[in-house]
């Protein structure tokens, strides 16, 4: 019984293994996805800065005084609305 038990186990491991593995490829999608808008932003970001300067300066400070305002007050809850 013992046996037939362990052998369930296995079988049950082997099962739920995909779904894991779908996950975690999901995940590291996600990433690697993220990461290429980020870099996408970051370098439209330093073109814009060459054309216009004081422009990409005050669109900055806005972005970080909207950073600085999250820290603050923590992140908006949206539920409670």
């Amino acid at each position: 019984m013992e046996c037939l038990l362990q052998y369930w186990d296995e079988l049950d491991d082997l099962f739920w293994l995909v779904p894991a593995l779908k996950e975690r490829i999901r995940r590291s999608f996600f990433a690697l996805t993220s990461l290429a808008v980020i870099t996408a932003v970051a370098g439209l970001s330093v073109l814009a800065a060459m054309q216009n300067p004081s422009s990409a300066l005050v669109i900055a400070a806005v972005m970080t005084y909207g950073l600085v305002l999250r820290k603050t007050f923590g992140d908006p809850d949206f539920e409670q609305a």
